[in-house]
């Protein structure tokens, strides 16, 4: 069995091996980044090109984003919920990310991107463009190579290890274009992207990064470091010829992850905010990155470099000594969140606090307590949080917090409000009370640990390990049957309780909550925490899960934007607001979304031909009538027209023409003429004319299976 690298272990932590999928319309998918800014997805690669002047970084859940100056960013629009892994350019504008699920994108301004067809389906972890040509890399020592980043041919690797990085160079004394290195210290050399050839490098250890000097004369692959039962170095070689390598020390065990070359200097970065320099790849120093976080990808720019990694990470400098973080927002886990009709405020790690009037515009606050703050709750006119440590503090405002005097060493994890009684609850089957927030008596309940609390139909109930309590004052308790789940969350709405928990676990109990029946969710991963409004129950757990049920019984699962743990949702200011970790926000408003639906139909076509030397030449003369059957307008679109062999559309397909249609209003049609003359002796018959109505998936629609409209077969 293979050994799970530093790569794979990334990948799979954020969710990358499970499916992923596409994007959706409907108006809780729409859920959009508000702490950190532009976004906290961990991102994996990222490239500067001169011709358009800006740095394009990809990474989770199909970000995109673009910098002209590496400091100020911007989140593109995706038209993928894939991972994206890696990005380049061909020094001419255009633009190819490559990603999960075989998935390739394509852009000439790095704003607005297509989705291609890559033809396989395995992860592609990287690309890289040169000798006129695009080549790709992936999974199964799968390589792809394209002169236009549209159409991709698959090559022979002669491995069946994961290549990790793909690099191009100026041709070598031996002719070595390209390099790619993965798995098991593999290195292929090509001198044109299609025909590969294996390289001894002299290592098992998974190779990550490979790069060279500016000439050409010097290559450096960077790669794994210590692992379980493995004392090994971070992997550095060099070579002169991408033919004979030699192991360099890094004097680091921190795995090594990208590396490049600028100003005379290579630069490598990696594990926990590993960055080294070195003028000649044989001898490196350590430079301070001022992160923790894992480094997966750095670039230089015409002026300086950037860095990208976890949790969203881009860090910036001029001179590769010292490193600015560019993320507007703390990192620190969100644990809690609440309302109280004006103003939202999320609290989490190290006491961290943010507020926001609206939950779109959120800010920091200063801590005044240390410990992790667990849960936040309004009431009497006061929020209060608690936490690590039986940690309190209330907050009359939610921007200037008092801290309190703990009464119990318990770490508390949720509190609620109701019948004028603040009720907090914690390990070891803790209950606090109190009127005001401040004063605090204990009560007993349970021995075992309580996660999650909510008030509704004059009762609290309390959740947690195997243990469900009610009580009408917070005083007396009554233990329900709770089974033998870990339940984290529980909400009243609709006049019922819904608790969540590990698993996929919930439980819902209609009144009083003395009984709870179990309901299917359709996942087995944990759920942490569950909110009700707008007449929709929404749960959230790891790996940004979000389910959502308009009676908590049927469960639908949504996309939510990121693969980061989500630990608490609230309803507010007529949306939904999520928390978890590395200082993640989302928002998702739950109004109606108008969304557009093309699709299209062939009338009058005829077909004639005449006789030449050469053959039959056949032209084919109609009308395509594009329609918008949805309730939405699109703005534009792109009409494909292709001769197929059959009635599906793929990527095998002969490209015939192509048409570009103004505003479609939702309710009408556009129709547009087609005329296309074949060439002399052209197989026709039995053939088919496809029209592909936006093309290029610039229009985001209610339905994306109807776009692909067939004429035929031809006589």
């Amino acid at each position: 069995m293979r050994r799970k690298t530093f790569f794979n272990c990334i990948l799979a932590a954020i969710g990358l091996l499970l499916f992923l999928p596409q994007f959706s319309v409907a108006s809780l998918d729409l859920w959009h980044w508000r702490h950190p800014v532009p976004q906290g997805n961990t991102l994996f690669g990222i490239t500067y090109s001169d011709a358009k002047g800006v740095y394009v970084a990809v990474g989770d859940k199909g970000s995109i984003l673009t910098s002209a100056d590496g400091a100020a960013w911007t989140l593109a629009i995706s038209p993928t919920n894939n991972l994206l892994s890696g990005v380049t350019h061909n020094g001419n504008g255009t633009f190819v990310a490559v990603g999960n699920n075989g998935a390739i994108l394509t852009s000439t301004d790095a704003a607005n991107w297509i989705t291609r067809t890559s033809g396989v389906p395995h992860i592609l972890y990287d690309v890289a463009y040169g000798d006129n040509r695009f080549v790709a890399v992936g999974n199964n020592g799968t390589i792809l190579s394209s002169t236009d980043g549209v159409t991709w041919t698959k090559r022979t690797s002669n491995t069946t290890y994961a290549l990790f990085r793909v690099r191009a160079f100026p041709a070598s004394a031996n002719n070595i274009v390209f390099i790619a290195a993965g798995e098991n210290g593999t290195i292929l050399t090509s001198p044109d992207g299609i025909k590969w050839t294996k390289r001894a490098s002299g290592t098992h250890q998974a190779l990550y990064g490979v790069t060279s000097d500016s000439a050409g004369s010097i290559f450096v692959a960077v790669g794994e470091g210590a692992t379980e039962g493995n004392n090994m170095e971070g992997t550095i070689l060099t070579s002169f010829d991408g033919i004979t390598w030699t192991p360099r020390s890094s004097g680091t065990l921190n795995h090594l992850v990208d590396v490049t070359f600028r100003n005379n200097a290579f630069f490598t970065v990696g594990a926990s905010g590993t960055m080294l320099t070195s003028p000649d790849g044989t001898t490196w120093t350590p430079v301070t990155s001022g992160t923790s976080r894992n480094l997966l990808g750095i670039a230089s720019g015409a002026n300086n470099y950037a860095a990208v990694g976890s949790g969203g990470t881009i860090l910036t400098s001029q001179d590769g000594s010292t490193w600015t973080g560019v993320i507007s927002g703390n990192n620190d886990a969100f644990k809690g969140v609440a309302y109280n009709g004006s103003v939202f405020v999320a609290a989490g790690e190290r006491g961290s606090v943010s507020t926001s009037p609206d939950g779109k515009s959120w800010t920091d606050v200063d801590p005044v307590l240390t410990d992790t703050l667990n849960g936040v709750a309004y009431g009497n006119g006061i929020f209060v949080a608690v936490g690590a440590d039986g940690a309190i503090a209330t907050s009359s405002d939610g921007a200037a917090w008092v801290p309190g005097v703990p009464v119990t060493a318990a770490t508390l994890h949720g509190i609620a409000f109701g019948n004028g009684t603040f009720v907090a609850i914690g390990n070891g089957g803790t209950i606090l009370i109190s009127s005001d927030g401040t004063a605090w008596t204990p009560e007993q309940g349970a021995t075992l640990d309580l996660y999650g609390i909510a008030f509704g139909n004059s009762t609290f109930a309390v959740v947690g390990d195997k243990t469900i309590l009610t009580s009408s004052d917070g005083v007396s308790w009554t233990p329900r049957l709770a089974g033998t789940a870990q339940l984290k969350g529980v909400v009243f709405g609709s006049q019922k309780f819904v608790a969540v928990g590990d698993k996929g676990v919930i439980l819902t109990s209609s009144g009083n909550g003395a009984k709870w029946s179990r309901k299917t969710s359709g996942t087995t991963d944990p759920l942490t925490g569950v909110t009700f409004g707008d007449e929709t129950y929404v749960a959230v757990g790891d790996r940004g899960l979000v389910l959502t049920s308009p009676t908590g019984g049927t469960w639908t699962k949504r996309i939510s934007a990121t693969t980061n743990n989500l630990s608490a949702v609230v309803f507010g200011a007529d949306s939904f607001v999520a928390a978890g970790a590395s200082g993640t926000l989302l928002q998702s408003y739950s109004d109606t979304v108008s969304v557009p639906d093309l699709t299209g139909e062939w009338t009058s076509v005829t077909e004639t031909c005449k006789d030449t030397s050469k053959g039959a030449q056949c032209s084919i003369k109609g009308t395509f009538i594009i329609q918008n059957i949805g309730e939405g307008d699109a703005e534009a679109a792109v009409v494909k027209y292709y001769l197929s062999d059959d009635d599906v559309f793929d990527g095998g397909d002969t490209s015939l023409k192509s048409v570009s249609v103004g505003k479609i209003i939702a309710g009408t049609v556009i129709p547009k003429t087609f005329n296309h003359t074949f060439a002399a002796g052209a197989p026709l018959s039995g053939k088919y004319i496809i029209a592909v109505v936006d093309a290029n998936s610039a229009v985001v629609e209610s339905d994306e299976n109807n776009n692909n409209i067939a004429y035929g077969p031809l006589q």
